[in-house]
């Protein structure tokens, strides 16, 4: 019986293994290819060179379109984080159809195809004269910011310690005084986990940012799409691997903050609210 305990173990781990390894390949490709001494993209191999690297950071063909999305991500970071903190605060308790279907509301976002979203985003945002500029970006960029700030801090909430709010409140504290002093500290790691995966998916979006953009503030992604039509750089790759570097940064604050649980919890977020 252990034997074939053992042998079931020892199979799942290999699966395991060779799924992983299936996932990690094009990533492990990539960053290997942005090492590459040559001019054109080829097959890897043993020579390495940091020449690309140096290029992204000092031609300003990427560097302005680096700070772009630089300015654009923090600006959707910190709309997301004030639209998301009452949300959670506010639904973290709620139970019952009417709090599920809230919910659901502010998961909607989460369901859209970003074509979907970039068409008619640029239609109201004309209207408006917010197209082409930084904050019409923002805001767009933000529709899928709100949802992982959201799930993030409501799942640090509904963890969280409500006595000492609620004795701060018998005691005298006024409702700002008790949620800055109070509420703020205790969910702290979630708005900051929040905050740093809007950032990421903002400074990673493309299809929005193609059509919200203008050639003032265009952003990396659209950079990189728009070089690849005309050439295929070892640059792409180099930023690529970048663009990778900050996703790995922001997962391991992410469990440094609230735990390999609940960043699973945050990103499986969308389809527990799907069955929802």
């Amino acid at each position: 019986m252990n034997r074939v305990l053992s042998w079931e173990s020892l199979s799942y781990r290999l699966i395991g293994g060779l799924a992983a390894a299936f996932l990690l390949a094009p990533i492990v490709m990539v960053v290997w290819l942005s090492f590459t001494p040559s001019d054109y993209l080829s097959k890897p191999s043993l020579q390495f060179s940091s020449r690309w690297y140096e290029v992204i950071i000092s031609d300003e063909r990427w560097t302005q379109p680096f700070m772009h999305s630089l300015i654009i991500a923090v600006m959707a970071a910190a709309i997301s984080l004030c639209l998301a903190t009452p949300a959670a605060l506010a639904l973290a308790r709620a139970e019952g159809r009417r709090a599920g279907g809230l919910t659901f509301g502010v998961m909607v976002p989460f369901f859209m195809p970003g074509l979907i979203l970039a068409v008619g985003l640029l239609m109201f945002e004309t209207q408006i004269r917010l197209a082409g500029t930084y904050p019409g970006v923002a805001l767009a960029h933000a529709l899928w910011g709100v949802p992982i700030a959201f799930l993030a801090i409501r799942a640090v909430y509904q963890g969280a310690d409500y006595s000492a709010e609620e004795a701060a409140r018998v005691l005298g504290a006024g409702p700002v005084t008790a949620f800055f002093r109070i509420t703020v500290p205790a969910i702290l790691p979630g708005m900051a986990v929040g905050a740093l995966f809007a950032f990421v998916i903002s400074f990673n979006e493309f299809m929005m940012a193609l059509f919200l953009t203008a050639p003032s503030n265009q952003t990396l992604p659209v950079t990189i799409w728009t070089s690849l039509r005309y050439e295929v750089s070892p640059a792409v790759a180099a930023i690529s691997s970048v663009f990778i570097g900050l996703s790995v940064i922001a997962a391991l604050i992410g469990i440094w903050l609230v735990g390999s649980r609940g960043v699973v919890e945050i990103g499986g977020g969308k389809g527990e609210e799907a069955r929802a």
